[in-house]
């Protein structure tokens, strides 16, 4: 797959990304990020 259509991926069909870590305090930490379009 192409990068430029990987990318047009990402923008229109996945809504959200979770990324996971171990804490310092060896516990899990996830994050998710929301990934919203802008159409001018």
């Amino acid at each position: 797959m192409e990068s430029e259509k990987y990318l047009q991926m990402l923008v229109e069909d996945i809504h959200s990304t979770t990324i996971a870590t171990i804490g310092s305090d060896g516990h899990p930490q996830t994050r998710t990020i929301e990934n919203k379009e802008s159409r001018a």
